[in-house]
């Protein structure tokens, strides 16, 4: 399967933990969708993709992951996000088909476009750490359902975001 990557999870370090290996160079190219533009999700400072006539998101194209990759990912992205095929652009100008996860309706976007350079700058150090301790839940039998899990994710947002106040 192919996996589209249009957020945090084009960034290595973020995507080695969220696959718990790093990604070779011949496992990903870039990759345009069209048809998209890439928002805030509301309280986040992770996008999601919106239809929007002529906008264009540019990504990244994985492929040959193993099933354990994509069911690590699914785990990551959790609940909010659903699946959905589409067709993708190649710097080549080849086509290619891939999954790429879309917002349920149960959440919304903020009326911000989504910036990779400035997530990394402001968000990645407390993204990475709050994604260590999201898939160290991974594969654990014990684990509760994912509203439970939700809120682990939110409380170490939190704790993160007072210790940056805080300095």
């Amino acid at each position: 399967m192919r996996w589209f990557l249009f957020g945090s999870l084009m960034d290595p370090d973020v995507l080695s933990i969220v696959l718990g290996r790093s990604l070779s160079e011949h496992e990903h190219l870039p990759a345009t969708l069209h048809g998209y533009t890439r928002l805030v999700v509301s309280g986040e400072s992770y996008p999601a993709l919106r239809p929007e006539p002529g906008g264009k998101v540019h990504g990244l194209l994985a492929e040959q992951l193993s099933e354990e990759d994509a069911r690590r990912i699914c785990f990551f992205e959790g609940e909010e996000f659903r699946l959905e095929e589409h067709e993708l652009e190649l710097a080549s100008g080849e086509r290619r088909r891939a999954v790429a996860f879309m917002l349920t309706e149960d959440y919304s976007t903020e009326h911000q476009h989504w910036d990779f350079g400035h997530w990394r700058a402001a968000y990645k150090s407390s993204f990475l750490e709050m994604t260590e301790e999201w898939m160290a839940l991974y594969g654990d039998p014990g684990n509760p359902d994912f509203a439970t899990l939700d809120g682990q994710w939110a409380s170490a947002r939190e704790r993160l975001q007072t210790r940056r106040r805080t300095g």
